[in-house]
């Protein structure tokens, strides 16, 4: 490789490991960025379509922007009157039910130290008091600075999106110019698998995150559930989650529906309602929408998912999937290119 194409090398490496900086180092604009992302990649392969129909790729975009639109705003009426009312009413209740799960822990704790002939208890009634008191304070106190975002969100993500959409086709372009002539060919096909994979991946995942919120909501209002919208909304972000999901949006309906003495009598209803739901989407929905959109196996996945919320969190644990993927495509074509070589 000749010293004008190291340099070359260098400055793409550059701008991704720039990119890269600016996206782990500032948490602020994380959400937008990835909403950004997800737009683009979600708008991106129907802007082709309508640019092959004979529309402007300017006109395509506001022909989406409007469309969405009017999704969202239809699913913003959804949380707006059915959603935050429940929303409010269980942080209202909160310090109830952190009351009620301390003298159940507490009773329990005693009852095994009775048993176990211990002399002192674990301490894990004093733990979850602390929690709760904690979770309170944390939701009241941020609950200003979460709207702000929001609402932040809101008017960055359309903007941002626009010219990524616009411009993005453009700006790769010149990017990919910049890379070696040994390396174009592989990069080129890297980019269009990753962004071919990326964009078939996040469809599968929101249709798929979509269905079973509507399932759930559907079958637990059927049943009489209160917060049903509070609860399928909780179990269909977190299912984007792989394989963790599906817990993490089962434990807050047990809480909220079992500490309350008035619904207590629904919790097994409750339970038995969101497992089938899962049980629906590992047998029927993952299968179709997503499994044939990413290669891992059970332990890739369980790892990336490990070391994303190790990294950044909950925003880590809703990319690693992706990552992991970008990594493995990356990786294969690396391969091909060295035995290439080597033939």
């Amino acid at each position: 490789m000749s010293p004008k194409d190291k340099t070359k090398l260098i400055f793409v490496f550059g701008i991704i490991i720039f990119f890269g900086v600016v996206f782990f180092g500032t948490p602020a604009l994380r959400p937008s960025a990835l909403l950004t992302l997800l737009t683009a990649l979600l708008m991106g392969p129907w802007i082709q379509r309508l640019e092959r129909r004979g529309v402007s790729r300017t006109a395509g975009i506001f022909y989406l922007f409007a469309l969405s639109a009017l999704l969202i705003a239809g699913g913003l009426f959804f949380i707006g009157h059915v959603v935050s009312s429940q929303y409010e009413a269980i942080v209202a209740s909160l310090p109830e039910y952190n009351a009620r799960l301390f003298a159940r822990v507490l009773a329990i704790e005693a009852r095994a130290a009775e048993l176990l002939n211990l002399k002192k208890t674990l301490g894990l009634s004093e733990w979850i008091r602390e929690l709760g008191s904690s979770l309170s304070g944390w939701l009241f106190s941020h609950a200003g600075g979460i709207l702000s975002h929001l609402f932040s969100t809101i008017f960055l993500v359309p903007f941002f999106s626009f010219f990524i959409l616009r411009d993005g086709p453009r700006l790769i372009k010149r990017w990919i110019r910049l890379v070696p002539n040994s390396l174009f060919e592989p990069t080129v096909v890297v980019l269009s698998k990753i962004s071919a994979g990326l964009s078939d991946y996040i469809r599968a995942k929101t249709l798929e995150a979509l269905a079973i919120g509507a399932m759930t909501y559907l079958i637990l209002t059927l049943i009489g559930i209160p917060y049903a919208g509070v609860l399928s909304l909780i179990v269909g972000v977190t299912n984007i989650i792989p394989y963790l999901g599906p817990a993490l949006g089962l434990l807050p309906a047990g809480l909220i529906i079992g500490l309350d003495p008035t619904t207590s009598y629904l919790l097994a209803p409750t339970l038995i309602a969101i497992v089938a739901v899962n049980v629906v989407d590992n047998i029927f929905v993952f299968p179709y929408f997503v499994a044939r959109q990413v290669n891992l196996s059970a332990i890739a996945l369980l790892s990336a998912v490990a070391v994303g919320q190790q990294v950044s969190g909950v925003v880590g644990m809703l990319i690693s999937v992706p990552i992991a993927q970008i990594i493995k495509i990356i990786f294969q074509e690396v391969i091909t290119v060295f035995y290439r070589q080597r033939i």
